[in-house]
């Protein structure tokens, strides 16, 4: 995944929502909107992640930048050896940087 952009990553039956900052390190939260469920798609554009359902939109550290979702998305420690190897092979190596609550 290309620095400065986000992607939804499949870890057996869960969902995360992966950003690679401008540094190279990784934050992981949990694509489940808080709404109302929907899985959150990355805004290229805003840097956000954003719901298709109601229109919640979320910073890059899962809080919430418009509602109606009522709190952050939950932060995920991510392996990123099993989790990321599909994406891209250097991703291997980095680190992860959880959400801070």
């Amino acid at each position: 995944m290309a620095m400065g952009q986000g992607a939804i990553v499949q870890d057996g039956i869960n969902k995360i929502a992966v950003y690679r900052d401008e540094q190279g390190g990784l934050h992981a939260v949990s694509a489940k909107c808080t709404h109302l469920g929907c899985v959150v798609h990355w805004n290229s554009a805003e840097k956000s992640w954003d719901c298709p359902c109601h229109g919640s939109r979320f910073a890059v550290d899962g809080e919430v930048l418009h509602g109606p979702a009522p709190s952050a998305l939950a932060a995920v420690n991510l392996d990123v050896q099993d989790s990321m190897q599909a994406n891209s092979p250097a991703s291997n190596h980095s680190s992860v940087n959880k959400a801070s609550r």
